[in-house]
């Protein structure tokens, strides 16, 4: 059986392409097919039912095309059949950018809609609305305000919100980089981050992106720092709260490395020897910014890098 075909796909100003008929998206700056697996290498693509976005769009893996020969052939893997409507579409590269964006607003959306409820109790007790306008209840001590004990846990919940939110974006930033580096040919190298000895995770990989691929993080212009701290606060929620309170505080791994930590709870911090953290809207804003920005740095950079280059590089610091 002869193999597939070489059909050159995608000209910078076609008004379509070769994919389906419904297809034009090859215009846009980005160029992507959508398929029904994530990754490996081979896509099929199913052609859409309709010319309706949502026809052409749902439950597809985008891959992105970088003005590269696509492959293609109408002969499914299997037994060599021709299949109505499929084509078989080799490999170009997969768009992280896409799916890391995908999670980021999640994050978004699940903190303005989980934290909104808090926030929003919060206002109506300070506000003294319903079911927060009878100012009688309350403590029994006559020097708390009315409903005290309901806006601290508003006030907890909300803060809570937003450290599953910093948990969700460490997740996501962490394996894109592991993704980032199998999609390069660079997954023999990923048992190197423990000779980078950077006393974590993020910063084994940001030694390892510079050392052995020769990107430095900064220069995207990204906050990097700022994105360090978000880390720093995920684990001290995620490892030091105490039974007796819902408040995380500044560990002193965090505390040394960033005295004035950019998560620091600016009513108590002058009160207490520890500073309790918290984690407004304005900072998981922030940190979602951050993260996109690096990754789409990152996304660009990869595509300078040559697969010959990854795999010349030891999986063994040489000794």
């Amino acid at each position: 059986m002869s193999g597939p075909a070489e059909t050159s796909l995608h000209e910078p100003k076609s008004d379509t392409c070769d994919i389906s008929p419904t297809h034009n998206d090859c215009r846009r700056p980005r160029l992507r097919l959508f398929a029904h697996v994530a990754y490996g290498n081979v896509f099929q693509l199913q052609k859409p039912r309709s010319n309706e976005p949502n026809d052409i769009a749902r439950n597809r893996v985008p891959i992105k095309l970088h003005g590269q020969k696509v492959t293609t052939s109408t002969l499914e893997p299997s037994g060599g059949r021709t299949k109505k409507g499929w084509r078989q579409v080799y490999y170009c590269c997969v768009d992280l950018l896409y799916f890391v964006d995908e999670r980021l607003g999640f994050i978004r959306y699940l903190y303005e809609k989980a934290a909104g409820l808090f926030h929003e109790a919060k206002r109506k007790i300070e506000e003294h609305e319903e079911p927060y306008d009878d100012p009688g209840y309350g403590s029994e001590y006559q020097d708390e305000p009315p409903f005290l004990e309901e806006w601290e846990n508003a006030d907890a919940a909300a803060n809570i919100t937003g450290a599953t939110c910093l948990d969700l974006l460490q997740s996501t930033f962490h394996f894109y980089l592991h993704q980032y580096m199998r999609e390069i040919g660079g997954a023999h190298l990923i048992p190197r981050l423990r000779e980078m000895k950077k006393e974590s995770w993020f910063g084994n990989y940001r030694e390892l992106f510079r050392r052995l691929l020769d990107i430095e993080w900064e220069k995207n212009g990204a906050d990097i720092q700022f994105l360090e701290q978000v880390i720093l606060t995920r684990n001290d929620f995620s490892h030091n709260l105490e039974l007796g309170s819902l408040t995380a505080y500044q560990t002193d791994e965090h505390s040394k490395k960033y005295p004035e930590s950019a998560f620091a709870d600016l009513r108590w911090k002058r009160l207490f020897s520890r500073k309790p953290l918290i984690v407004p809207k304005d900072r998981v804003d922030q940190a979602i910014e951050v993260v996109h920005r690096l990754c789409e740095y990152l996304e660009e950079k990869r595509h300078d890098i040559s697969s010959a280059s990854i795999a010349s590089v030891p999986p063994k610091s040489p000794r």
